[in-house]
């Protein structure tokens, strides 16, 4: 059973490699389906999710899984955050719920203490800085202070992505 999660592991790199999302989320749900507790084929699954674009449901459903084996994956709430803020279908955004996975996201990496996880600490801060001020249609000043805030952290954290984003 072991080389066959290995085998679907592989073909469904390989077709993500290739960007053949639909064929790729197939194989990680195989994946899933044989290995129902990997954390990382349903962070994928959900990453593949979000660009087809029209999914996010789904892949929101993928990180809940995720984190319901492992609530200590900062990357998931990271991704289930961006996933709750930028919904195609407006109706269904939520920003209070992506303001609190991005919470969280800073919380895990901060309790991490490594430098490496500061570009995702940087990402959650950007964010919670856009859901806030999304959230408050830029007429609440206390979120529009705390979005600041957020960014200026983002900004301190990983000063490159700063500079890129010029």
């Amino acid at each position: 059973e072991f080389s066959r999660a290995i085998a679907l592991s592989t073909a469904a790199i390989t077709s993500q490699k290739k960007e053949q999302i639909k064929h790729a989320i197939r194989a990680f749900a195989q994946l899933v389906f044989t290995n129902p507790w990997d954390t990382s084929a349903y962070f994928e699954t959900a990453q593949l999710r979000l660009g087809a674009g029209n999914q996010v449901s789904k892949a929101i459903v993928d990180c809940n899984r995720a984190i319901g084996l492992n609530p200590q994956l900062q990357r998931v709430y990271l991704l289930r955050g961006f996933l709750r803020a930028r919904d195609q279908v407006e109706e269904q955004r939520d920003y209070q719920a992506a303001i609190v996975d991005f919470t969280q996201a800073i919380k895990l990496s901060e309790a991490r203490g490594a430098a490496s996880f500061d570009s995702e600490r940087a990402s959650a801060h950007y964010g919670r800085a856009l859901a806030l001020f999304r959230q408050s249609k830029g007429d609440d000043r206390a979120a529009k202070a705390r979005a600041v805030t957020d960014l200026t952290r983002a900004i301190e954290l990983s000063p490159k992505s700063a500079k890129r984003a010029k």
